[in-house]
């Protein structure tokens, strides 16, 4: 229990206040006016000020439950990644980024098996929609291919290069939990986020089967790795993500935060 809660903690640091693979959310709340915030920005979406009050506790939760807690996390997270995209359709400037890195949680070894059970859990309630958020799997099947390549802004990358992105990180951190290695990978999309120009983009269909496809081998990688791998260091290629259990940790918050802006996106495409 003790284990799981100050891994919870790290993840809500992360959410809340720590550069790694997203943007937190107490940055992520500066830089609007009020009347930016009060206001839908695109027909269709929520505005600022909604989405922010959707995040606030419900009246009687119970956040002395674990469940409860990481359920936050990862809903805060997913309306992080819809601010962020928000931010990027005002054309507001992308802050500079602070890698701060908290120290690895001490984990006795009699709790690690509880632990890599509890990630595997919780990857599969994150994918599977039941943490509050849609599910991903039957979601990419109602895109069209149409909303696929759909860019409301010349500021905000589309569905199809988000799930790329989303994708490409999920093989980038597979190789290594797997011995291989990611150093023959597209080093413009490992220094830049999604809707940077690539050298190639998969047709729709192929993209959704190989992002469904990556999802599983990253998921069989995790199960695959004895208990004390999990903190056991490897060379990621991002200090903060160098032990596994945080890497797990890291790709559930990261897969959230953009389905948080995917199923924004789907909902201006329809209202346009």
């Amino acid at each position: 229990m003790r284990t799981k809660a100050a891994v919870i903690e790290e993840m809500l640091d992360e959410v809340w206040e720590r550069y790694f693979w997203i943007d937190p959310m107490n940055k992520l709340l500066d830089g609007w006016t009020a009347e930016e915030a009060g206001r839908s920005l695109h027909k269709g979406i929520p505005s600022v000020t909604q989405i922010v009050n959707h995040t606030k506790p419900i009246p009687g939760e119970n956040f002395t439950l674990l469940w409860s807690v990481v359920g936050r996390a990862i809903h805060d997270v997913y309306h992080a990644g819809q601010l962020s995209y928000l931010h990027q359709l005002k054309g507001h400037e992308t802050r500079p980024k602070n890698d701060m890195i908290a120290p690895a949680t001490t984990v006795k070894l009699d709790e690690k098996a509880e632990l890599k059970k509890f990630l595997l859990e919780l990857m599969d309630n994150a994918w599977a929609g039941r943490m509050w958020l849609h599910p991903v799997e039957p979601l990419l099947p109602e895109v069209s291919s149409q909303l696929s390549n759909w860019r409301p802004d010349s500021n905000v990358p589309t569905f199809a290069e988000i799930i790329y992105h989303m994708k490409f990180w999920k093989e980038y951190v597979t190789r290594p939990l797997r011995g291989q290695s990611n150093e023959d990978m597209p080093r413009a999309e490992q220094a830049n986020g999604p809707g940077r120009k690539l050298a190639h983009m998969p047709s729709w269909p192929q993209l959704q089967k190989e992002t469904v496809d990556q999802h599983r081998a990253f998921r069989e990688a995790v199960a695959a790795l004895k208990e004390p791998d999990l903190f056991t260091a490897l060379a990621i290629g991002h200090p903060a993500y160098d032990f596994p259990y945080r890497l797990v940790c890291g790709v559930i918050l990261h897969d959230s935060y953009h389905l948080g802006q995917l199923v924004l996106l789907q909902q201006m495409f329809q209202a346009a």
